[in-house]
């Protein structure tokens, strides 16, 4: 018969790690970190983590994996980027 804390223990030892999501905080660019503080972290996660996001001098381009994410960050979030990063932003699908 099992006593309650090896039960708890056995239980402990079956769990997994929780996944990391693929950017944190630390690794994240500056227009990454500006996209997730200004449009909260559901917003980051759901439409821009997947994306490929390069910073130019006068633009910042946004690969989106499929053309309904382009289209919701394009209906979205384009003017309020372009307006917060004081550049022009160019969304393409991959």
């Amino acid at each position: 018969v099992l006593k309650k804390k090896q039960i708890t223990n056995k239980r402990k030892e079956n769990k997994e790690e929780p996944p990391q999501p693929p950017s944190t905080p630390s690794n994240l660019s500056k227009i990454e970190k500006l996209i997730l503080n200004s449009f909260g972290e559901i917003a980051y996660k759901t439409w821009f983590s997947n994306c490929k996001i390069t910073e130019h001098e006068k633009e910042v381009e946004i690969v989106a994996t499929s053309s309904f994410v382009a289209g919701m960050i394009t209906q979205k979030y384009k003017e309020a980027l372009e307006k917060l990063c004081g550049k022009k932003v160019i969304v393409k699908e991959e």
